[in-house]
């Protein structure tokens, strides 16, 4: 996964094309294809950095790899 500090409009497909840099949702895999991080948003798109989201991501597996479970951050 990119880690970039630069700031990213993540939009969804209620906003135009060229709107965003990055579409929502977005569906990244592991090399491993056992873990999936999904990127999605609730409402509008938002900016966010890639390295916003990976810190999101390290959070939500080191507890599951712990507890051996599924889970969800929801950023704001």
């Amino acid at each position: 996964m990119r880690a970039s500090s630069v700031a990213t409009y993540f939009g969804n497909r209620v906003e135009p094309p060229g709107a965003f840099d990055v579409r929502l949702p977005r569906y990244l895999e592991g090399r491993s294809n056992i873990c999936m991080f999904t990127i999605s948003s609730l409402g509008r798109g938002d900016w966010s950095s890639w390295y916003e989201l990976w810190e999101g991501a390290q959070a939500v597996l080191g507890m599951c790899l712990r507890f051996g479970r599924e889970g969800t951050a929801i950023m704001r």
